[in-house]
């Protein structure tokens, strides 16, 4: 989360952003023998063979930060939700176009913060995490959404960590702990993201936590009817503070996730991504307006990206591309 307030903490981030756009410095890492994700030869960026299509510049939710394509009333919709200091705030937008279709908040029940950073479908239910690690399932009700269970950690609480580290959390050291204090912002391992799939054979990873800290997508399992953490199996996309979101295509077979223009606002493609042993990380390219964060993917390759800026406190930029095979 970057939001407008705080851009002054970022500005030398920003800097650096513009260096890796130049090839100077980036966030990315080379495949490391025992590394858990094989990086595949990669296109440049500018011939990623992504196509812009129409949309909505914007929607009507301030510091998108999360992003989720659902069913809504027979039609494709497009749900996204502001990060901390918006109370849950959301906008349902029709997916073709961006037309707002209802705007609400989520409820966010008690006991942990409101710093909502990724959100997936997962069949009837929603979920989202916020950046300190804590949970919440919703489902889709007349007019709204409900509440059905959390706010709960993904794993153990580690209650030494800052709970507001400087600067957003940028530059903050790796931590093996997958969780920290409840109404925590950007701590620990700061996630961004969250893509969650139905389907997976036993013992595979039901989705998994985009991590800003360290850069890595971090697998959930399920225990009942909840998702947790599993501290032990990773998939290793970039360097630290660069990555911001992922989802699953429609289809499952191919889990997609996007960094902030920290990383040059790439987009990756992961295949295999059910195991992080089995998992080939290939990029796209770099696309996406203002600071993108939230990431969604529909049928055919198409990709939303959703920033955590835009025109005035109350919006966000938006756009939708349409990814070659």
């Amino acid at each position: 989360m970057f939001p407008a307030r705080r851009w002054t903490d970022v500005a030398a981030a920003l800097a650096a952003a513009a260096a890796c756009a130049a090839g100077v410095a980036c966030g990315k890492r080379e495949a490391r023998p025992g590394s858990e994700a094989r990086v595949a030869a990669t296109p440049d960026a500018g011939a990623s063979g992504c196509e812009r299509l129409t949309f909505a510049e914007d929607v009507e939710v301030a510091e998108a930060s999360g992003a989720a394509l659902l069913r809504v009333d027979g039609r494709a919709a497009l749900l996204v939700v502001g990060d901390s200091g918006t109370d849950g705030a959301y906008v349902l937008v029709d997916a073709d176009t961006g037309e707002r279709l209802e705007r609400g908040r989520l409820p966010l029940g008690h006991g942990a913060g409101d710093d909502l950073e990724g959100l997936s479908a997962d069949g009837d239910a929603v979920w989202g995490v916020t950046s300190a690690g804590w949970m919440r399932r919703w489902r889709r009700v007349d007019g709204g959404f409900e509440l059905v269970d959390g706010p709960y950690p993904v794993g153990p609480v580690d209650d030494t960590l800052p709970l507001t580290p400087k600067a957003g959390g940028l530059g903050a050291p790796e931590t093996t702990s997958v969780a920290c204090g409840a109404r925590g912002v950007n701590c620990g391992k700061n996630y961004e993201g969250l893509c969650v799939a139905p389907g997976e054979p036993a013992g595979a990873c039901g989705g998994y936590l985009a991590a800003r800290t360290d850069g890595k997508l971090w697998c959930l399992v399920r225990e009942g009817a909840r998702l947790v953490a599993d501290p032990a199996r990773a998939i290793e996309v970039t360097g630290g503070n660069a990555l911001t979101g992922c989802d699953v295509s429609p289809d499952g077979a191919t889990l997609w996730a996007g960094a902030n223009p920290l990383g040059g606002a790439m987009v990756w493609r992961v295949t295999g991504w059910r195991e992080p042993a089995t998992a080939a990380v290939v990029e796209v390219g770099g696309f996406g307006d203002g600071f993108p964060e939230s990431l969604a993917v529909g049928d055919g390759g198409v990709v939303y990206r959703l920033s955590d800026t835009g025109r005035g406190e109350a919006r966000s930029l938006a756009g939708r591309w349409r990814c070659a095979p």
